[in-house]
């Protein structure tokens, strides 16, 4: 069994630092969810349930407590098998996250074999204090990689994977999984004159039509709310995205968008604080139709590449009528 892109997300955010917790409030998910998400794609790794015997998963990840590693190490020390089935695991994580701070392996019981570190690998030089560079290029990874996590969760939910069946998640799921949809009550501004209202018209066939409000919370987020009507349902196997373009071709992915039975579709989203700059500098708002797929490929690929502009997928379906002014958004940058 292969792992899924979702899954591999999970475990390169877990690997990059990040918790269970954290995860969960970040997918909008219960912290046993991701937890489950993540035992999933070790299995995938390593052919074999980790957690039948000791909750192996949680050591492997660094997400073990005190008792819950000496649990572990107690039973790697005693089990043969446990002890080979996590040399493989970690020795993929390891190439699925080079820079992981993975657990050493007790040594192996009679009958197993020892973990090899690799023939080339150097010491560890000791640890220098990170740059402002650093921590910048590090939260720019993180949020790259959450907004993978988020995009093929989204995208599946609206695939139905999520819901196992093959017609789009119910309101709730696509709810759960929406994490980068903020509740309404920690966004809202009494200064209408914070927000700026962007007209989409159908581009092309179709009578559908929307509008984005930009504005910024009591607290100085910047959000936006999308407003969509008389959508087409999306055809089997692709979903509808809303982009922030630079050009008509290239720009910040947002969010995949579910509408309702009757075309229908609203939301308010808290714009991440890495794409603040693209919104600002963004001339067309935009909601595209693309094969699922290749949103996944788009995503995987930008997040391969720390990129955060990427190529947009797809044939455009709603759009401004006008590029934005250049800057048009550069009081919500600051």
């Amino acid at each position: 069994m292969a792992i899924t892109p979702d899954q591999k997300a999970v475990l390169e955010l877990l690997l990059g630092g990040q918790s269970y917790a954290e995860l969960g409030d970040l997918l909008g998910l219960e912290e046993d969810a991701v937890r489950a998400r993540a035992r999933s794609g070790l299995e995938a790794i390593g052919g074999s349930d980790p957690d039948q015997a000791v909750t192996l998963s949680d050591y492997l990840l660094g997400q073990a407590d005190p008792i819950g590693r000496a649990d572990a190490v107690r039973h790697l020390r005693r089990d043969p098998g446990a002890h080979a089935l996590a040399a493989s695991i970690l020795a993929e994580l390891q190439s699925i996250s080079p820079g992981a701070d993975l657990p050493d392996l007790p040594p192996a019981p009679s009958g197993g074999r020892l973990r090899a570190a690799p023939a080339t690998a150097p010491p560890r030089p000791p640890a220098a204090r990170p740059s402002l560079a650093d921590g910048l290029r590090a939260r720019m990874r993180y949020v790259l990689g959450a907004g993978a996590v988020i995009l093929v969760a989204l995208v599946m939910a609206v695939a139905g994977v999520f819901s196992g069946d093959d017609e789009p998640a119910d309101d709730a799921s696509l709810d759960a999984s929406a994490s980068s949809a903020t509740d309404d009550s920690s966004l809202q501004t009494d200064d209408d004159s914070q927000q700026e209202r962007i007209a989409l018209e159908a581009v092309g066939k179709g009578d559908a039509s929307g509008e984005g409000i930009v504005g910024l919370t009591t607290g100085d987020q910047p959000y936006i709310d999308i407003v969509l009507s008389n959508l087409e349902p999306a055809p089997r196997g692709q979903v509808y995205v809303v982009w922030f373009l630079l050009d008509e071709k290239r720009g910040y992915p947002l969010s995949p968008v579910a509408p309702d039975n009757q075309g229908d579709y609203a939301d308010r989203f808290a714009i991440p604080a890495p794409a603040i700059s693209v919104a600002a500098r963004m001339r067309f708002l935009n909601v595209s139709l693309a094969p699922i797929d290749e949103v996944q490929g788009a995503i995987q690929d930008a997040v391969d590449e720390q990129e955060l502009v990427i190529t947009k997928p797809g044939r455009t379906v709603l759009q401004n009528s006008q590029p934005l002014a250049a800057g048009r958004a550069g009081q919500n940058a600051e």
